[in-house]
């Protein structure tokens, strides 16, 4: 791909860092608006939104992290098959199968060498905790949303289910 764009022309890469560049600014000032105080009768609900909005943007920006990490170890990867590869160029020990291009590319992996470092463990864990706490506020809106309309929560629900299987245990004891 880099060879095929033209004189003057930019590559993916600089595009994207130009458009981080002037995103930047644009989150920092949603994410001011988002942490301004709520008011009036709506200010509950308001505030449950903004934070939503949060965890969002706190969610996208840790799975960009997360992306760019494993581009890393796509890009390792692809280096460590292209030396395997150039390595197999001499007569008599050129790939003869799919499989063993197969082999060598998993031989030649750049995942683990991204997925057991610290690195990895903090963005990974930090991309968790984002998604954990987007879950919640998304699970707990649902379950505000569906009182509201009269419909059982997912809290109703696993009450009833621990009701009925404690009564499935005591009828079991019961009839032993």
């Amino acid at each position: 791909m880099r060879r095929a764009v033209g004189e003057g022309s930019r590559s993916f890469d600089s595009l994207h860092a130009e458009f981080v560049r002037h995103a930047s600014p644009l989150r920092q000032e949603m994410q001011a608006a988002l942490s301004m105080p709520a008011f009036g009768f709506t200010r509950e609900a308001t505030e449950r939104r903004q934070a939503m909005a949060l965890a969002v943007g706190e969610y996208q920006h840790q799975l960009g992290d997360y992306n760019a990490l494993m581009l890393e170890a796509s890009r390792v990867g692809l280096s460590n098959l292209e030396s395997k590869l150039a390595e197999r160029s001499e007569p008599g020990r050129s790939l003869k199968s799919f499989r063993e291009f197969y082999d060598l590319w998993i031989d030649a992996e750049g995942y683990a060498e991204i997925a057991l470092s610290d690195r990895f463990q903090a963005t990974y864990g930090a991309l968790v905790n984002a998604q954990m706490r987007l879950r919640q506020l998304v699970q707990d809106e649902v379950e505000r949303s569906s009182g509201e309309l009269g419909m059982p929560g997912r809290t109703e629900i696993d009450a009833a289910h621990r009701k009925i299987d404690a009564l499935r245990r005591r009828i079991a004891r019961i009839e032993e």
